[in-house]
């Protein structure tokens, strides 16, 4: 979900001449993401109450179906201003249940006395994921035949994802552990 805080502001401020971008300025494409990112901070307490309410699993799966539906737009509303803006409020809403969600699962999943360790590996593996996406993603950028090509192959990419962390959420067994509920 990271490396999409990496394409969107390409796609924002790429000319409209190359066939993707919306052609807008640093500061009308920070605008529009600011907007969006208030909308995820504001959401993020809506992901806590979820995930108190019926598990954080629930949260997690809220998140990664958001990202598929802003993916989606990504990839077939890119010339649009309107579309663009409401997909950087759905990922960074999405964003916030996911990041509420994922060291909430964790915590869940590992005994008390390696709370401090396994939340420490999701951070630097988060932090190394969103490097390797964003490499892998300005790869795919650069060595696509057309630059609509690789928006298409980065949405690909981010779709296949997505997918894959929904898959493995549905895996997490459902229900508020005993930690959680009382």
């Amino acid at each position: 979900m990271g490396v999409a805080t990496m394409i969107i502001p390409i796609i924002m401020q790429t000319p409209t001449s190359d066939g993707f971008g919306l052609g807008l300025s640093a500061t009308h494409a920070g605008w529009l993401s600011f907007i969006g990112s208030m909308f995820g901070f504001a959401c993020t307490p809506l992901s806590g109450r979820i995930s108190a309410a019926v598990g954080s699993r629930v949260s997690m799966l809220i998140g990664s179906i958001l990202f598929v539906a802003s993916t989606v737009t990504m990839m077939t509303a890119h010339n649009s201003v309107v579309a663009m803006t409401a997909m950087v409020v759905v990922v960074s809403v999405a964003t916030a249940f996911a990041y509420t969600a994922l060291p909430n699962l964790i915590v869940e999943a590992v005994p008390e006395r390696n709370t401090s360790e396994a939340t420490g590996t999701n951070a630097v593996l988060r932090t190394a994921g969103q490097g390797v996406g964003t490499s892998v993603a300005t790869m795919l950028l650069a060595f696509a035949a057309t630059p609509i090509g690789g928006l298409n192959m980065i949405g690909v990419m981010f779709l296949v994802l997505a997918f894959i962390a929904i898959a493995l959420t549905v895996m997490i067994p459902r229900g508020v552990p005993d930690a959680v509920a009382s």
